[in-house]
């Protein structure tokens, strides 16, 4: 059974809250203000995903505007000219904000710079400066905060709607429902497994039909995670079985690269929308390949593998998926560093 949702309210998330923006889940922390008497104290919550780090913000109390911005590293930030802005700084000392910036191929102007006060939830004040800039469109924001203590950071986020984030349960309601669900999985797997060796007669067609559906669950999974991405590892992956079935991806020139660049540019396109899609991405690019090599090695398995087949005919059949798959991860991983 699945969590119910509800539309975000206008008091703003509690603390533990899991919201889901874009399909990706996050985590509700800490609250806090900031602001200036010019600007107003705009309301912030943290978010967090695993590693990510977000900050869904309210301007105003009445009919509020959302804001969702994810952290993104400031060196990825650079001058039109190319230099990254950490190092113009540092180089040039300067306080006034330049007047352009880009990030991942976007230029944004600079809108507005902000002197105010950050506040924490338990009444803690910093000074910090925002320097706000905006893509041509007014779409996309990239924020670069400076500290009283030299820190920079960089933020990446738009507007959305009260529409655009569900509310679901809290951290330890999703937990719980992983131990209610997940640990009895565990347990009716294997007796799924030994009732289709019962049924079907043979233990090697039992445990292909339990790999295919779990994988295959795996890769839905993220691929719904990946968003837009994820569509497209959903719709190449029976293509890149068929590929696979036609040449190996070991050990042909055709199936290894397929195994190198599908992954990569799945995960490419997922950076190009931000970081938490990039992340996404390739959960869905790794699923993609391990499921499409799988898929492949076990159709030469059941029909060209000479009989009687054996059990080291079976772990070269399905070998393979699990070095794709590491392949794959890798290559993802390192689109992953080196776009950020």
């Amino acid at each position: 059974m699945a969590q119910a949702t509800r539309r975000l309210p206008e008091s703003g998330p509690t603390t533990g809250a899991v919201l889901t923006i874009d399909s990706h889940a996050w985590t509700v922390g800490d609250r806090a203000t900031y602001g200036s008497s010019e600007s107003g104290d705009v309301e912030e919550w943290e978010c967090r995903s695993g590693t990510a780090v977000a900050y869904l913000l309210r301007e105003g109390r009445e009919s509020p505007k959302w804001f969702f911005t994810r952290e993104v590293p400031p060196e990825a930030v650079a001058l039109p000219g190319g230099e990254v802005l950490t190092r113009w700084i540092a180089r040039s000392g300067a306080t006034a904000p330049p007047a352009e910036l880009t990030y991942r191929g976007q230029t944004y102007r600079l809108a507005e710079r902000v002197d105010g006060t950050y506040r924490e939830s338990d009444g803690d004040a910093t000074a910090k400066t925002t320097w706000e800039y905006w893509d041509p469109g007014h779409a996309f924001n990239l924020a670069i905060e400076r500290w009283p203590d030299g820190t920079i950071d960089g933020y990446h986020g738009r507007y959305l709607s009260a529409d655009e984030i569900a509310v679901g349960g809290t951290a330890a309601s999703r937990a719980a429902w992983v131990r209610r669900y997940v640990g009895p999985a565990l347990v009716i797997l294997p007796m799924v497994f030994f009732f289709l060796a019962l049924t079907i007669g043979q233990v090697d067609s039992a445990l292909s039909v339990m790999l295919l559906v779990v994988s295959g669950v795996w890769l839905i999974a993220a691929s719904v995670r990946a968003s837009g991405p994820g569509g497209i590892s959903l719709l190449a992956t029976p293509i890149s079985a068929l590929l696979f079935a036609r040449f190996p991806p070991l050990t042909s020139m055709p199936g290894l690269a397929a195994v190198l660049v599908l992954p990569a540019a799945i995960t490419r396109w997922g950076t190009m929308r931000d970081a938490t899609v990039g992340r996404a991405s390739r959960g869905a690019a790794t699923a993609m390949i391990a499921v499409a090599v799988l898929a492949a090695g076990l159709y030469h398995y059941f029909w060209f593998a000479p009989g009687p087949r054996t059990f080291e005919q079976y772990l070269l059949a399905i070998g393979p998926a699990l070095i794709a798959a590491v392949i794959a991860l890798l290559v993802s991983s390192l689109v992953i560093k080196v776009s950020d």
